[in-house]
């Protein structure tokens, strides 16, 4: 998106252009990042693969991923990885327990602060690991996953 330049500032810029480098500097930092190499988990352990019975698919490109995550009380969601960052739009919380590969605790969610529900949170990607739902409530969360855009 372009601004428009105030008079002055045109003027200014007509007369003293910035050097090329520091124009080229500028473009590319206006530019989205490219996604660093994401790691090369199993595809079978992919959300929408290993757990999809939580994972329901709203959207994809070759940009994004958007999925509709819900797990009900006491229900544990199956191995699986989340292989892109995602920003996370919880519509319910609940409690939940997140674990390795191994089973060793990663989060226990009744340990941090509670999040209230509508909010937006960012996630990198997450290793294989499984979820437990040890709240009342159904846990939901819409995330929208960042594909790699090389």
């Amino acid at each position: 998106m372009r601004f428009p330049l105030r008079p002055f500032a045109f003027a200014f810029a007509v007369v003293c252009p910035l050097p090329f480098h520091t124009q080229r500097r500028r473009r590319e930092q206006r530019r989205m990042p490219q996604m660093p190499n994401q790691p090369h988990w199993p595809e079978e352990l992919d959300a929408l693969t290993a757990a999809p019975h939580h994972h329901t698919l709203l959207f994809e490109n070759e940009f994004v991923r958007v999925l509709d995550t819900r797990v009900p009380p006491g229900q544990t969601v199956p191995l699986h990885t989340h292989r892109w960052p995602s920003a996370l739009y919880i519509r319910n919380w609940s409690d939940f327990v997140r674990r390795d590969a191994e089973g060793l605790t990663v989060v226990d969610s009744r340990t941090i602060a509670k999040v209230p529900t509508e909010t937006a949170l960012w996630s990198g990607p997450l290793p294989p690991h499984t979820l437990e739902n040890v709240g009342d409530s159904e846990l939901r969360a819409i995330s929208v996953e960042l594909k790699n855009t090389k």
